[in-house]
C-alpha cells in the first residue's frame, strides 16, 4: 500500500480567495463576528484558524469548542458557493486532476493532505516586484522569469499581478526551461525600455544564476533574485530567506512531533519568519541604477 499526500494551497489549486470569504461568512453565521479582517490563515489548519480569530473576538475555548463542528460545517457549504460564484474561478494546476483519479481508482495508494515547511510565502513575490519598482523608478514592463516544471507559476504570479498596477507596471511571464530560453527571454526583455525582471526561486534558474547574471549586466536589465547567493554572484539584490538551514530544523521538529503521536493534518503549514535583503552595490553601479535609501536602510547586506 503507498501513501500520497498532497499540501492544496499553491501546490494543487488557488481559490483566489474563497476560502477567506467563505470563513468568513460561516463565522458571521456561528459566532456574529469574523474577529479581524486582516489575520493570516497561509500556514494553519482551519481550525486553528477559528480558534484565533474567536479568541481575538473575546470568545473562550469552551464557546469555540462547542460552536467548531458547526462552524466547520457552515465553512465547507459556503466554501462550495464561493468557489461556484467567484468573479475569478479557482486555478487547478495542469494534471491535478487526472493525477487524483488515476490514484482514487488504485486499490494500493491512499490519498491524504499533509502539513510542512515552506521556504516561500506566496506574497514575497510581490515584495519582489515593489523593491524592483523602487530600486528602478522608470520601470514600466517586469517580467518573471521561472521554469514551470519545477516551480508553480501562478503562486508567484498571482501576487504580482495583484501589486503591479498599483505600481504603473506591465507585467509579462517568461517561462523558461534551459539556457538558450533564458537568453532567449532575457534577450527579448531587453528590446523592450524601460524593463527589469525577477526570478522565481527553482532548480532551473539557481543552476543557470550566472548566465542570467551576466546577460542582466549586459543588457543593463535591474532584477531581483530569491536568494543571497545571486547577490554574492553579481546580481543586483535578492530578498529571500534569511536562515535556509532554520526549515531543515522545522523539520526536525515536525517529525519528532509526529512520532510523538500528533496528527500531521494538526500540524500548521509553517513559511519563514525571517527574510533578509541583500544589495550589491557594485552591480548597482554597472547597471547605472541609484539605490534609493530606503532600499539601503532596510538592507540586511550590502556588498561593496
Amino acid at each position: 500500500m503507498k501513501l500520497v499526500l498532497f499540501d492544496i494551497d499553491g501546490t494543487i489549486m488557488i481559490t483566489n480567495g474563497a476560502g477567506r470569504r467563505a470563513v468568513h461568512r460561516a463565522l458571521l453565521e456561528v459566532f456574529g463576528t469574523i474577529g479581524a479582517a486582516d489575520h493570516r490563515f497561509d500556514g494553519k489548519t482551519d481550525p486553528q484558524i477559528v480558534r484565533e480569530l474567536m479568541r481575538l473576538a473575546g470568545h473562550g475555548d469552551e464557546i469555540i469548542d462547542a460552536r467548531m463542528e458547526r462552524m466547520l460545517d457552515r465553512y465547507v457549504a459556503y466554501l462550495h458557493e464561493e468557489l461556484a460564484t467567484a468573479p475569478q474561478p479557482p486555478v487547478i494546476y495542469p494534471g491535478v486532476r487526472e493525477l487524483i483519479d488515476a490514484l482514487d481508482e488504485r486499490q494500493d495508494a491512499l490519498l491524504g493532505l499533509l502539513t510542512g515547511l515552506l521556504l516561500f510565502e506566496a506574497s514575497v513575490a510581490g515584495k519582489w516586484l515593489s523593491m524592483l519598482k523602487e530600486a528602478s523608478p522608470s520601470l514600466k514592463r517586469a517580467a518573471l522569469l521561472l521554469d514551470p516544471n519545477t516551480t508553480p507559476h501562478d503562486y508567484f504570479f498571482r501576487p504580482m499581478e495583484a501589486v503591479a498596477s498599483s505600481l504603473g507596471v506591465s507585467l509579462v511571464s517568461s517561462p523558461i526551461e534551459n539556457p538558450a530560453g533564458i537568453t532567449q527571454a532575457i534577450e527579448a526583455l531587453a528590446r523592450e525600455p524601460g524593463s527589469g525582471f525577477v526570478v522565481a526561486p527553482g532548480s532551473t534558474v539557481l543552476r543557470n544564476r550566472k548566465l542570467i547574471i551576466t546577460l542582466a549586466a549586459q543588457h543593463g536589465l535591474p532584477a531581483v533574485y530569491p536568494e543571497r547567493i545571486y547577490a554574492l554572484d553579481g546580481g543586483l539584490m535578492s530578498y529571500g530567506v534569511a536562515d535556509l538551514i532554520e526549515p531543515f530544523r522545522q523539520a526536525a521538529t515536525y517529525i519528532d512531533r509526529i512520532l510523538r503521536g500528533e496528527k500531521p493534518a494538526d500540524l500548521p503549514v509553517q513559511g519563514p519568519t525571517k527574510y533578509s535583503t541583500v544589495l550589491n552595490l557594485k552591480a548597482a553601479k554597472a547597471l547605472g541604477v541609484a539605490v534609493p535609501s530606503g532600499l539601503l536602510v532596510a538592507a540586511d547586506e550590502i556588498i561593496e
